[in-house]
């Protein structure tokens, strides 16, 4: 919402494609931040239960998720959506989740990598 404010402030423009192009310059930015907040955080963390390792692996993709989820959006939007019959809140639900994971799978799969796992 304050990049939003900052960005009518300067350049009173309402046309959705220049606010969304301000908006992808800048993610970038808090993005990189939390991630490297929730890694010093989450460093060294361990846990037993299924559910809380999960978590964790996750965790350790949001990065890989940031960079893959506007492909994984794409090939959900040309691939997918033609062929379900959804509407509404489940149509949103299963476009964020099904793109979250696509983007989290593809990102274990390139930590496979030896030289793209510490990049990643």
């Amino acid at each position: 919402m304050l990049i939003t404010r900052y960005h009518l402030a300067v350049e009173p423009s309402v046309e959705e494609a220049r606010v969304q192009v301000f908006h992808n310059c800048l993610v970038i930015l808090p993005t990189c931040f939390l991630f490297l907040l929730c890694r010093k955080t989450m460093a060294g963390m361990r846990s037993d239960a299924f559910p809380g390792r999960l978590f964790i692996y996750l965790g350790g993709l949001s990065f890989c998720v940031m960079l893959l989820e506007e492909n994984a959006r794409a090939i959900m939007r040309e691939c997918f959506f033609p062929h379900l019959e959804l509407t509404g809140a489940l149509r949103c639900l299963v476009y964020v989740v099904g793109a979250y994971l696509m983007a989290a799978a593809a990102g274990a799969i390139l930590k496979l990598i030896p030289g793209v796992k510490k990049l990643v």
